[in-house]
């Protein structure tokens, strides 16, 4: 494994970690927890206020396995919390490593 594997191996356990630490809570008398983030393509719908289209999606789950994608002006909301800008810092710095994967290399030799 090349650094670069190393370090988004990292950047991939920061996420699951990440994810995790996001308290449950309450939305129309259910129990969700966030359980995944991801850009769409193609866009889509937020299951929560509606807004089209939605770039980056939220998955959060109900206790009864219910699913909702979810913007993130709602996730924010929900959650109480700036998961998208934690997202988007998270997608920023994977990119970086990806981008730069062949200067990472260089440094080790």
């Amino acid at each position: 494994m090349t650094q670069a594997d190393d370090v988004l191996l990292e950047l991939s356990r920061k996420f699951a970690a990440y994810v995790k630490s996001v308290f449950p809570f309450q939305y129309e008398g259910k129990v969700y927890q966030l359980i995944n983030n991801y850009v769409a393509s193609p866009h889509m719908r937020c299951g929560v206020c509606g807004n089209y289209p939605i770039i980056e999606v939220s998955v959060i789950e109900s206790e009864d396995y219910q699913q909702l994608r979810v913007g993130n002006d709602c996730i924010d909301r929900l959650t109480n919390r700036k998961v998208y800008r934690w997202f988007k810092n998270y997608r920023k710095k994977r990119e970086n490593v990806i981008r730069n994967r062949k200067y990472i290399l260089m440094s080790l030799h």
